[in-house]
């Protein structure tokens, strides 16, 4: 108006507008619609100048705005009389303005006036809406009654019920689902009414109403619709819905290769945060928002179909739908679980609000969880967590329906043969949604207990299948992320645990423990196998709960069964990993009480079924940490006399107890496992299998030292698990629990030897038994003589040992039997060291020790005086045990001979002479004495003390000198042929044996009182004269050390033998004889100085090569030299004639090239007692001796016989002779030039000349 009524130019106006409108074209409209007010304004005023101006302005302005816009927004007749239109257009759309005006505004239809539509569509929903108790035709004819009346459209009467039903959907049941299936019976019709509502609330990027989703679900369980036709019209599809899973499976894997990552640093992000979903996605997802409203409702027929079209690993992520399925399993279980909760009545807990429609309904039996509670909660899976009440519950009903299945006096219910049972879909529950979910709760040490109590009723092997699927198998996105969230958690602590933070770090382990064990257990057993700090870790574990403690020995197992090589690098030794895993493994059985040994022990025995012997090392572990019992590599003489003794000088001197804290307890679990679990038998059996393909097996992949390793693992284990059954088993449960001799040999497949030292101690309680109730039962006992009570105990053993004899006799070939009885047999393996030996020593040293240590206690000022009397007490209780043990034990000895000299008349009695053969020696030697002897070191004591008794005893037909002869001049193989701890048995059975002979060889007076006369010592055997009551029979003192001094020789050719062989076996069994014998051997100083020489040549060549061998050597010499005082000439050893040296220069000090130099002094010490006191040079005692040797190898090249020397008229029948043997050892000069060799013949033994 301004611009009007001013001087300002049109032209300038519009020249202005076009520069405005380069910079905002919305200017345009804009000043159309200021010039339209304008406009309005000239209609009132009537200012002519200024009307003129303005039609040239809209002229004009028609150049920049267009016609169309000024028609739009301009009066025609401003538009006439500016000239923009022309006066006939201008009437002809003022015209159709009119009409459109009055055709839009004031004509009716059908002549139906506004407020009457509003009126019958009010009245429709108003009848719709009511819950009177009107029929469905009554209703129907309502309706048609208003849509006639009203003229309304059917389709949107339809609308109208259905928007009133998302409204009412608690009157489905009795209004809407009758009304909406007789009025609109068509399906497709409903779907797509409703695929309409959900499309424009789509289009319209609008959130559907919850109401919508749950008539939709209330229309599909009623089956008007269905669930293809509705679920077309819902979005996303299903490309978007995989997109979003994979999306959070590869967030998932992600942090998963990251968690691989040992090297990944402290600060680094482990993890990723989970995908948020709820806000950007779930509330546009029409699908997840049916699925919610299906399980408010609580329809679980459409919930089902609806999870199996997506993936329920991410589905449950979202708060809504998993709340809603934790509610919908809450109402289905309600009922059951108020019976079987064991909770009082008066703890009724907290009531949940049924749903809308709960089909099927609440379960009542334990078969009805099957339909939908139980699959309902798998698929929750990990989110149980969010609802730890729900949680609770499952697992209670859940130990409920397998007490029911739990037979009377069993612990574990077993799967059933019915795959449809409810056991199997509890044990997918455990797996699925019980011990995913206790993962992700914090420190849930009350649901580890609780689950605890459910686990426990399963077997192990059902457990552990559990464990090792939460465990191994995760592939749920939120588990990985917890995975790796306590992954951190737990490398940042396994890893400084030592022996000072224990007690901090077992709190620590413990709460990490209560939601991942499985990943804490690994890492720690890892830690473990590299850095060895096995105590620390052992006594950490100690908050574990019962749950976690399970699954400890679970991934012990696991650990122990992975698929690593079980040897060292170098392939000689058990690797370092399987050392600290076993020991790891039975400090923890030791230690913690509550822990189940049995899953461990059925590991073992799979193991051996597998033939894998090295798993051996387990169970020898487990018994030694949990009984004390172990087999020593090397035990003292003093613990050797005193394992001749009774079980109470056994486990105060011998030390079968080693020095751990009360091991009684521990025995007894470890007792009671093996006997639940009847697993003693099949170990045994085992075991004992192993020896015999141990060495045939291994041989094939390992070196020998390893195979030796091995074989001895497993003898040393049998003997040890023997000792252990005897030692927590009482002898009556013994008996009953080890087979028969018969059965152990045909049914389990095990040698005599190893099923008579099982068998042993059955025998052993079955005649001491008898004996006791005989004495009990006779009241003439005390008055018997003791022939008498001899006879009894004899006809006790002899009824016993029959059935033992006979089922021996039918085990051995014909021809063993040809050589010796099978009561020899019986007797020999059915004795032991304490039936033959009173180690009156021991109990006199222990008996004495326990008084000292009482007298001592009542002075001690440590101790109240309480303390002092009670412990004095039981020291002095402890001696008298001891005296009353040795008593009984002298008397059980005394028995047990006088049954061996009965005995010993039927063991070799052959009738003839022609049957006397030297092979009986040879076959005792080779099939009970050797190995038996390389059993233990008490069964190699109990050989060398049965050879003394038999040849004291005056056993008939019996050689002892050839025995011993046979043993001594040829040990050469069966030292090689040992492995290292058969080698010091082997060592000890020889020492002692040396013991035996050199007692003889040291005193005549007992020589002629133990030997002189004696059937063993027969030299000559005559036709018709076996007795050896002829002394010219017999070999005198003085040959006797003649022989003596030939066996040291042949001792020391075989040890000098194995030291210079290149093989290792043969150099370290050779060195661990001559420790064995050290006391016996060498006693001469010719040998002496050869093992001097020959051991220290040894050391150096082993240096910085083989250290063991290097170290063995080492340690020998050091002993040797100790030794060297006591050494002694040859002449002092055995009588030597004089023998003329050659001159030779004569020096204070002869060294012989040795380190220790012999003086003149030694050389001229008179000769011992049987000698002729004639010197000779250490020289030249040498130099013999190396002629010795030549002459022993040029002996074993020639397979000839030389022919027998000549004998004096009238000794026909003379089968051999035992001659002095070697130069200068006894007869004439002439005879010194020879030596003599036993030979075995067919039926004799002779001494050929060589």
């Amino acid at each position: 108006m301004v611009a009007l009524q001013g001087t300002t130019k049109i032209d300038a106006i519009i020249a202005s507008i076009f520069e405005l409108k380069k910079k905002d074209p919305d200017i345009v409209s804009s000043f159309t619609d200021a010039l339209s007010i304008v406009d309005g304004n000239f209609g009132i005023s009537n200012c002519l100048g200024s009307k003129e101006k303005f039609f040239q302005l809209v002229k004009e302005f028609e150049k920049v705005a267009g016609e169309a816009l000024l028609k739009e927004r301009l009066d025609f007749e401003t538009l006439e009389n500016s000239g923009v239109l022309k006066t006939k257009g201008s009437r002809i759309l003022s015209a159709k303005h009119i009409k459109l005006r009055t055709k839009l505004y004031f004509k009716q239809h059908k002549f139906n006036l506004l407020r009457e539509e509003t009126e019958g569509f009010a009245k429709l929903i108003t009848d719709v809406s009511e819950n009177e108790n009107h029929s469905i035709q009554e209703k129907l004819q309502a309706l048609g009654s208003l849509i006639g009346c009203f003229n309304l459209d059917p389709n949107r009467v339809l609308d109208l019920i259905l928007e009133a039903f998302e409204m009412h959907p608690e009157l489905h049941s009795t209004n809407f689902i009758p009304l909406i299936k007789s009025f609109m019976p068509d399906s497709r019709v409903l779907s797509e009414i409703m695929g309409f509502k959900f499309s424009s609330f789509h289009e319209s990027d609008d959130v559907a109403p919850s109401s919508l989703f749950v008539i939709v679900v209330l229309l599909l369980e009623h089956k008007l619709i269905k669930l293809e036709d509705i679920y077309s019209w819902l979005s996303p599809d299903e490309a978007a819905l995989s997109e979003y899973a994979d999306e959070e499976m590869q967030k998932a894997k992600k942090v998963l290769c990251k968690m691989n990552k040992l090297s990944m640093k402290e600060g680094e992000e482990g993890e990723e945060p989970l995908l948020t979903l709820e806000d950007t996605f779930y509330g546009s997802n029409q699908k997840l928002g049916l699925l919610e409203a299906a399980l408010v409702v609580g329809s679980w027929s459409v919930a089902c179909a609806l999870l199996n079209k997506v993936s329920t690993d991410w589905v449950m992520s979202f708060s809504p739908i998993c709340n809603a399925a934790l509610n919908f399993v809450h109402a289905s279980i309600e009922p059951i679980y108020r019976i079987h909760s064991a909770l009082p009545e008066r703890l009724t807990g907290k009531q949940f609000k049924r749903p809308l429609v709960l089909s099927p309904p609440p379960a009542t039996t334990f078969d009805q969880l099957k339909t939908c509670a139980f699959p309902l909660l798998k698929m929750i899976g990990p989110y149980g967590f969010k609802d730890p009440i729900l949680l609770q519950k499952t697992i209670r009903l859940s130990k409920a329906i397998l007490q029911e299945e739990l037979p009377s006096g069993r612990k574990h219910v077993e799967p059933p043969s019915d795959t449809n049972s409810i056991y199997y879909d509890v044990l997918e529950i455990i797996e699925e949604y019980v011990l995913p979910s206790l993962a992700m709760l914090e420190s849930p040490c009350a649901f580890s207990e609780e689950i605890w109590g459910l686990m426990k009723l399963l077997p192990y092997n059902i457990r552990f299948g559990r464990y090792s699927a939460w465990k191994n198998n995760i592939s749920h996105p939120l588990l990985i992320h917890r995975k790796a969230e306590q992954f951190k958690k737990v490398k940042r602590y396994a890893k400084i645990i030592n022996k000072d933070n224990v007690k901090y770090m077992g709190r620590v382990l413990g709460k990490l423990s209560h939601s991942s064990p499985g990943l804490l257990f690994d890492y720690v057993i890892y830690q473990a196998q590299v850095f060895e700090l096995i105590t620390p870790v052992v006594d950490s574990l100690k908050f574990l709960t019962s749950l976690s403690q399970d699954i400890l020995v679970y991934c012990l197992i696991e650990a122990l069964a992975a698929d690593k090589d079980p040897f060292s690098e170098d392939g000689k030794s058990i690797g370092r990993w399987l050392k600290a895993v076993t020991a790891m493994v039975a400090q923890i059985f030791a230690k913690y009480k509550s822990i189940e040994i049995e899953p461990m022990l059925h590991f073992v025995k799979n193991q051996l079924k597998a033939k894998k012997s090295v798993f051996l090392l387990v169970l020898k572990e487990i018994v030694q940490k949990m009984s004390g019992v172990e087999q020593g590599d090397e035990i003292s003489t003093v613990q050797l006399e005193a394992m001749a003794g009774g079980e109470l000088l056994r486990s105060e001197a011998a030390g079968f107890f080693n020095q751990q804290r009360n091991p009684r307890k521990t025995a007894q679990r470890l007792k009671d496992a093996l006997v639940e679990s009847k697993l003693i038998v099949p170990l045994c059996s085992l075991i004992a299998q192993q020896l015999k393909i141990t060495v045939y097996r291994e041989t094939l992949h390992v070196e020998a030292k390893l195979v030796q390793a091995l074989y001895d693992q497993c003898v040393d284990t049998f003997t040890q698990f023997g000792n252990f059954l005897v030692t927590v088993l009482s002898p009556e449960e013994y008996k009953n629990t080890i087979p028969s001799l018969e059965e152990l040999c045909e049914e389990y497949g095990l040698d005599l030897g190893s099923a008579s030292f099982l068998y042993r101690p059955v025998i052993s309680y079955s005649i001491n038994s008898t004996w006791e109730s005989t004495m009990k039962a006779n009241k003439n006992f005390r008055s018997m003589s003791q022939s008498e009570k001899d006879d009894l105990y004899l006809s006790i053993t002899t009824d016993i040992m029959t059935p033992v004899k006979q089922q021996i006799q039918a085990r051995l070939p014909s021809k063993v039997l040809d050589e010796f009885s099978p009561q020899f047999l019986a007797t020999f393996w059915t004795l032991s060291y304490s039936d033959l030996y009173v180690p009156t020593g021991s109990y006199s040293r222990e008996r004495e020790r326990a008084k000292k240590a009482a007298s001592d206690v009542l002075h001690s000022s440590d101790m109240t005086e309480a303390k002092r009397k009670k412990e004095s007490d039981r020291l002095n209780s402890l001696a008298d045990r001891l005296d009353a043990e040795g008593v009984k034990q002298k008397e059980h000895v005394e028995r047990v001979m006088a049954r061996l000299n009965h005995e010993k008349q039927s063991w070799f009695d052959y009738g003839s002479l022609n049957k006397y053969k030297t092979e009986t020696v040879v076959n005792i030697l080779s099939q009970c004495v050797i190995p038996r002897s390389l059993l233990s070191e008490a069964d190699a004591a109990y050989c060398a003390k049965l050879l003394e008794l038999i040849h004291l005893m005056k056993t008939p037909n019996f050689a002892s000198l050839i025995c011993f002869d046979r043993l001594f001049c040829d040990i050469t193989h069966t030292i090689n042929s040992c492995s290292e701890y058969e080698c010091r048995r082997f060592g000890r059975f020889l020492f002692m044996s040396l013991q035996t002979v050199m007692r003889w060889h040291g005193d005549k007076a007992v020589y002629e009182r133990e030997c002189v006369s004696y059937p063993g010592f027969v030299t000559k055997f005559r036709a018709g004269s076996q007795s050896g009551s002829d002394s010219s029979s017999h070999i005198d003192f003085e040959n006797y050390r003649h022989v003596c001094h030939k066996w040291h020789h042949k001792i020391f050719k075989a040890i000098l033998l194995g030291i210079e062989s290149k093989m290792y076996v043969a150099v370290r069994n050779s060195l661990i004889i001559l420790k064995s014998i050290l006391d016996q051997f060498p006693v001469q100083y010719p040998f002496y100085v050869n093992l001097e020489k020959k051991v220290e040549d040894l050391k150096n060549r082993e240096k910085g090569k083989r250290d063991d061998l290097f170290t063995l050597s080492q340690s020998y010499l050091g002993q040797l030299k100790l030794r060297k005082p006591f050494m002694i000439r040859e002449e002092a050893f055995h009588y030597k004639p004089k023998v003329v040296p050659k001159a030779v220069p004569t020096t204070d000090v002869v060294t012989n090239g040795h380190q220790s130099p012999i003086t003149k002094k030694e050389q001229e010490a008179p000769a011992l007692s049987g000698t002729n006191g004639k010197e000779v040079t250490i020289k030249k005692e040498v130099k013999d001796s190396k002629k010795s040797d030549r002459r022993d190898e040029k002996d074993k090249s020639t397979k000839t016989e030389a022919p027998k020397e000549k004998r004096p008229k009238g000794e026909k029948g003379e089968e051999g002779e035992i001659l002095p043997s070697g130069p200068g050892e006894g007869g004439d000069q002439k005879s010194s030039k020879r030596r003599h060799v036993l030979k075995v013949s067919k039926n004799s033994m002779q001494f050929i000349n060589s």
